[in-house]
C-alpha cells in the first residue's frame, strides 16, 4: 500500500506531465481549441468525482488535476500572444493575483459547501459548470486563430536597361 507521501508524489507527478503535454499541444495545435478542450474535458473528471469515493477518488483527482494543468501553458501562451509586450509582465502578474485571490476565497467556500452539504458532491457539480462557463466566455471571447495563408509566389523581376554612365558624361 503506498503512503501519502507516495500518493501526493503520484500526483504531482500527474500535473508535471500535464505540463510538459500542454505545453507540447500548445506549440503545435491552435491554442483556442487547446485551452477549450482543457476545460471541457474537466466537465466529466468532475462530475465522476461527486460519486467516488477511496481509490477510485484518486485516479479521478489525477484526471482533475490533469486537465486542469495542462492548460496552463497554453494560457500562458495566449497571455503572450494578445497582451502588448509593454503590458505583458503586468498581464501575467494580474493573473497571478486573480489566481491566488480566487484560491484563497475558495478555502472558506469548500468549508462551508461541506458543511451545509455534508459532502462534496455540490463542489464538483459547481465546478463543473464553472468549468462549461470557461468553455462558453472562451469559445466567445476568444479570437479566432489566424489562418495560415501560403506566402503569395514571388514576381520575377523585369529586366530594365540601365543607363550607361559613359551617356550622360561630358
Amino acid at each position: 500500500m503506498l503512503g501519502v507521501g507516495s500518493l501526493v508524489t503520484l500526483v504531482y507527478l500527474v500535473g508535471g506531465a500535464a505540463q510538459l503535454a500542454g505545453g507540447y499541444m500548445a506549440d503545435k495545435l491552435p491554442a483556442k481549441a487547446v485551452y477549450m478542450l482543457s476545460f471541457a474535458m474537466q466537465i466529466p473528471v468532475l462530475l465522476l468525482a461527486g460519486s467516488m469515493k477511496n481509490t477510485p477518488l484518486l485516479a479521478v483527482s489525477m484526471g482533475m488535476i490533469f486537465f486542469n494543468v495542462v492548460g496552463l501553458p497554453v494560457e500562458n501562451g495566449l497571455i503572450a500572444q494578445y497582451t502588448p509586450p509593454q503590458w505583458r509582465a503586468t498581464a501575467y502578474g494580474a493573473k497571478f493575483v486573480i489566481a491566488i485571490g480566487i484560491s484563497a476565497l475558495a478555502v472558506p467556500l469548500v468549508g462551508n459547501i461541506f458543511d451545509n452539504t455534508g459532502g462534496f458532491l455540490m463542489l464538483f457539480l459547481i465546478l463543473a459548470g464553472m468549468a462549461a462557463l470557461a468553455v462558453a466566455v472562451v469559445a466567445l471571447f476568444l479570437p479566432r486563430p489566424k489562418m495560415h495563408t501560403p506566402a503569395a509566389p514571388a514576381s520575377i523581376p523585369t529586366q530594365t536597361p540601365t543607363p550607361s554612365v559613359a551617356a550622360g558624361a561630358d
